[in-house]
Parts: structure tokens; sequence; C-alpha cells
């Protein structure tokens, strides 16, 4: 080091301890500021670049920021946009924040779906259960049916047990003595279980839960799992089975239509 260096090397450190600098990180620092941890001729080098300048080069002139790390560039004279380099930064800054946000709506966006797919098969557990209770109610409405009517059958009681076997339990609570001559005259009610479409004709029954359960159980042969249920159109007196597939109800072509037997000859309706 020479006699020049030495003296402003001390000048800086002296200058540094006024200032209540001790540690000797900072005053290596104070130093390396100086230019005075370097050789003399990189000094001189850097100083040359830091000092650069490029005169008026078509039209444009040196620049330089506060940042020492970059470098000299050429710029307008009337240009006044800063650092490149410095600009840069702000971008990378900039893309850094949307990469984030696009990360976290990604994951919300994951956590949606997944909460989504658990409240889809949530329901159609639902269903699924929903449906095997109905089937337990069908099967307990059917033997309570038919036990009320082999009790009334036992004991005499003809015209009731006919009206069980032949009705629903609500009809059923509402009965009421008919007369023998009124009953026998009386049409009787039967449901036809058939699939018009195919031409077949399951079979006739005295109730509609025993024709809808031949339905059921002709498509469950092919389909065991798929939930069931029945639309009954009022005016018609017919039933149609559709099957719940997904999130739409389609049609099975499985119908029970009500049909009304008569118990006599009535020649009047001839003429």
């Amino acid at each position: 080091m020479t006699a020049s260096r030495a003296f402003r090397a001390a000048d800086v450190i002296a200058r540094a301890m006024r200032n209540h600098v001790s540690n000797p990180m900072l005053l290596a620092e104070a130093l390396e500021s100086a230019q005075l941890l370097q050789s003399p001729e990189t000094a001189a080098e850097l100083a040359a670049f830091r000092a650069l300048d490029l005169a008026d080069l078509d039209g444009r002139t040196s620049a330089s920021c506060a940042d020492p790390s970059h470098p000299t560039w050429l710029r307008a004279k009337d240009d006044p946009r800063g650092c490149p380099w410095c600009e840069l930064g702000k971008v990378h800054d900039v893309l850094t924040g949307a990469h984030l946000s696009l990360w976290e709506e990604e994951r919300a966006y994951e956590r949606l779906r997944v909460a989504l797919e658990s409240a889809k098969r949530g329901r159609r557990e639902l269903r699924t259960r929903v449906a095997e209770l109905d089937e337990k109610a069908k099967t307990a409405r059917i033997e309570a049916i038919a036990d009320v009517g082999d009790w009334l059958d036992e004991h005499g009681q003809k015209d009731a047990a006919y009206l069980v076997y032949t009705c629903d339990i609500p009809a059923a609570r509402d009965m009421k003595p008919v007369d023998e001559d009124e009953l026998a005259a009386a049409p009787t009610t039967i449901y036809r279980a058939e699939h018009p479409d195919l031409g077949i004709t399951l079979g006739h029954y005295g109730t509609a839960a025993a024709a809808r359960a031949h339905c059921e159980a002709e498509l469950r042969r092919d389909l065991p799992t798929v939930v069931l249920d029945w639309i009954e159109d009022e005016e018609d007196g017919v039933a149609e089975l559709v099957a719940s597939i997904g999130e739409d109800e389609r049609a099975t072509g499985y119908v029970v239509t009500t049909l009304e037997v008569a118990s006599a000859y009535d020649e009047g309706a001839d003429a």
C-alpha cells in the first residue's frame, strides 16, 4: 500500500471512529466503500467505468443509477425513464406477486372442487339410503296388508278381507261394511304391470304395490343398484317407473295401469 493510500485509509478509519464506529466489519466496509481494499489498478478501472461518459453517441448520452451493481446505459437526452435494471427488478416483483396470487387461486379452486365432490357423493349416498328405506316401507306395508287380510278372512270377515286384499292401507282404514249385493255388483279394480313399448304384459294384480314390485324386479335384473321412483297420473290412472341416472330421471318404459273389471254383465251398456 502506497503512502497516499495509507493516509487515505487512516483518514477513513479516523472519521468512522469519530462517528463511534469501532466494529471491525463496519470499518472494513468503510474502507471498501472508499475503494481502499482494492488494488490500484482495479480501483482505477472501476472509477473509470463509473465515470464513463459516452458523450453524444447517435443523439444519446450515458446514464447510471445509484446502484453501483447496475451498468451504465445509453438513453436519449429527452428520455425520462430510469434505470432499466431497476425497472426489471420491479417487473420481477410484480410477476412474483401474480404467480403467488395464481397459486392461491388454484389452491382455493382445488379445495372447492374437493368440497363439491364430497357434497355430490353425500347426496348420492343419501338418495340411495332414502330408496332403501322406501323399499323397506313398501315391503312392510304389503306384509301388513296381507296379515290384516288373513286375520279377517280367518275370522269370517270375507268382505272386509276382500277390501284389504285389493286396496292399500289408507283405504282399508276407511272401509265400512257394504251390502253383499252392492259389493257383488261393484266393479273390481285390478292393476296391469306392463312395458307397452316392447308389447310385454307382466301380469295383473289386485294391488298397485304388487304390480309395481313386479316392474321394479324386472328392471333390477339388469340394473340392481339403480334408484327408482314412480310418477302417477291421477287422471288416467297410469303410474310410470323412472330411474335416476346421475342428476336426471329417465323413463324406463315400465308402467302400471289401473283397470276396472265389471262384476256382472250390463245389457244396457251395449245399447
